[in-house]
């Protein structure tokens, strides 16, 4: 996934050309179709974030194909749930089963 030149001291992660637009649908479905809370980490191992970034649902592929994913970055994916209604994914929401 990573380019040969990728620098865990980079303030964004160097991804390889092909990688970038499939990374992006996936991604995108995820938000679309995934569970809650969706909260993405771009982290080397044994890193912990220093930055959290709040995006709206269509955002996430914007940014993979843009300026990419920042590096020590926790991302909190904005969605719409069912109803249409905003929902905040970073807060854990209990509903009622009828």
């Amino acid at each position: 996934m990573l380019a040969d030149d990728a620098d865990w001291s980079s303030e964004t992660w160097a991804m390889r050309p092909e990688v970038v637009e499939p990374l992006a649908r996936t991604l995108e479905a995820l938000v679309q179709h995934g569970p809650r809370p969706l909260v993405l980490e771009a982290l080397w191992a044994g890193d912990s974030p220093h930055t959290e970034v709040s995006l709206e649902a269509g955002e996430i592929g914007s940014l993979v194909r843009g300026e990419g994913f920042g590096t020590k970055v926790r991302y909190v994916i904005k969605r719409r749930d069912n109803d249409g209604v905003q929902a905040d994914v970073g807060k854990l929401r209990r509903r009622r089963r009828r």
